[in-house]
């Protein structure tokens, strides 16, 4: 409003002005017409402010046009100019008004034009609004989707772990049962070796006394066949004597004689080799004992000797957690290859404590390859060792 205010005062003041000086020189037959003009002017001006500039220089120009030529006319105005003069404000007067009215036009036209403008911007910020929100809607979407889907591939995950989780489960449970049974298979190998010894030893004991029953069905044997050929023998020498006489009966005698000292002669040594061959064997079996007792308490003492150093290796390397309570207790089955290379660790008894438990496990695998005896038959009882350790150490290796 203040910028149409300021042009709207000016363009009734400069009509004022002009409607003053033509009164000047227009006589009184002029003035109703004049006025009228004057009415139409001010009332185009009050219909268009925005048109005080144009009819400012076009009524300064012709205010100069009529000024002009009035000034010779103050003295001896001509007779025809004078007449000519409401005429010519007539036109002049229509022509502003034309000019006012296409003014007019021109502003509404304008005015349409900048409300056409103006509804087009508005439709294009309706528009952009419009995928402004479309766009944020999708943007929305996406990050729904997105979220969506970071979810579904965290439950996968999860489910993906706990599968793992299961399968590591099962198999320690596997490892566990397997130990188990390996267990129970070495305990019944074990029973089936000591049975076996066992039936060997009372086989050995059997043969031994079917040796003895034999050896003495032998002599028996042999003294009857040495009592039948001395019957025999006596038989012949009762015959000779009775063929030989009186005369023989002294040397039968003697032959007699000696022959039975021959014979117990024989007979001694018989029964001397026989208990010779008793004692010599008794020996064997006795020596035979105390060579097997001897090998076991030789191959013990290896057994206890590399238990031993088996136990203080592990020790040196286990790190004990501390605080922890000095009765638990944890037992572990250790696969050793040739060689001393510890294969596996399995946790056959848990003492309850995770940090025991893997701690003993990892001094296991740290003291690989493990102080094994070369001997394989000794070896063979280092295959699967059993550890039982508490808080204070290693207690044993077997």
């Amino acid at each position: 409003m203040t910028d149409y205010r300021r042009p709207f005062i000016f363009a009734i003041l400069l009509h004022i002005v002009l409607l003053t000086i033509l009164s000047l020189h227009y006589d009184e037959s002029t003035r109703p017409a004049l006025q009228k003009s004057q009415v139409d002017i001010i009332n185009a001006v009050a219909m268009n402010s925005s048109t005080a500039v144009p009819e400012k220089n076009k009524s300064e120009k012709e205010s100069q046009k009529k000024i002009e030529p009035d000034k010779p006319m103050v003295d001896q105005p001509p007779v025809n100019e004078v007449k000519n003069e409401p005429v010519d404000e007539q036109v002049r007067l229509s022509q502003m008004q034309d000019a006012a009215l296409k003014i007019k036009r021109d502003d509404t036209k304008r005015i349409k034009e900048e409300a056409e403008a103006l509804k087009k911007q508005k439709e294009t910020e309706k528009k952009l609004a419009e995928a402004e929100a479309l766009k944020k809607e999708k943007e929305t979407e996406k990050k729904l989707a997105e979220a969506e889907a970071l979810k579904k591939e965290k439950e996968t995950e999860k489910k993906l772990a706990e599968a793992e989780a299961l399968k590591k489960e099962k198999e320690t449970e596997k490892k566990l049962a397997e130990a188990e049974a390996l267990k129970k298979e070495k305990e019944a190998e074990k029973k089936l070796v000591e049975a076996e010894a066992l039936k060997k030893q009372k086989e050995t004991e059997k043969k031994l006394a079917e040796a003895e029953a034999l050896k003495k069905q032998k002599e028996t044997e042999k003294k009857l066949a040495e009592a039948e050929a001395l019957k025999k023998q006596k038989e012949a020498a009762e015959k000779k004597k009775k063929a030989d006489l009186a005369a023989k009966e002294k040397k039968a005698a003697e032959t007699k004689k000696l022959e039975a000292e021959k014979k117990a002669t024989a007979l001694a040594e018989q029964k001397k080799k026989a208990a010779e061959f008793a004692a010599e064997e008794k020996q064997k079996a006795i020596e035979a004992e105390k060579a097997a007792v001897a090998r076991e308490a030789s191959m013990q003492k290896e057994i206890d000797k590399y238990g031993a150093l088996i136990v203080s290796s592990i020790q040196r390397r286990w790190i004990v957690p501390e605080d922890l309570d000095k009765n638990l207790t944890a037992e572990l089955l250790v696969h050793v290859a040739p060689g001393g290379t510890v294969l596996t660790v399995n946790i056959v008894k848990s003492s309850g404590n995770s940090l025991l438990d893997k701690s003993a496990e990892a001094a296991v695998f740290k003291a690989s390859p493990l102080p094994v005896p070369p001997d394989s038959d000794l070896f063979d009882k280092f295959r699967n060792i059993r550890l039982t350790v508490r808080p204070e150490g290693v207690l044993s290796a077997g």
